[in-house]
C-alpha cells in the first residue's frame, strides 16, 4: 500500500491513553509543523475537513 507514492510507517499501540492529558503549546507547535490539514477544500461536498483529516510528514533523524 502507498500514499502519494510512499509506504506508510505504522505502529500498533496497545496501551490506553489517560483522559485529560494534553500536549503543551510548545510541543503541539512542533507537531503542527509536520501536519497538513485539509482545510482548503473547494469541494462543496467536503467543506473544511481539516479537523478530521490530516497528512503527517515524517522526517528520519
Amino acid at each position: 500500500m502507498t500514499w502519494k507514492g510512499k509506504h506508510p510507517i505504522v505502529k500498533l499501540i496497545t496501551e490506553t491513553y489517560e483522559k485529560g492529558v494534553k500536549l503543551t503549546k510548545k510541543a503541539m507547535e512542533k507537531i503542527e509543523e509536520k501536519i497538513e490539514r485539509l482545510t482548503e477544500s473547494t469541494n462543496q461536498d467536503f467543506p473544511d475537513l481539516g479537523q478530521w483529516f490530516i497528512d503527517i510528514y515524517y522526517d528520519k533523524t
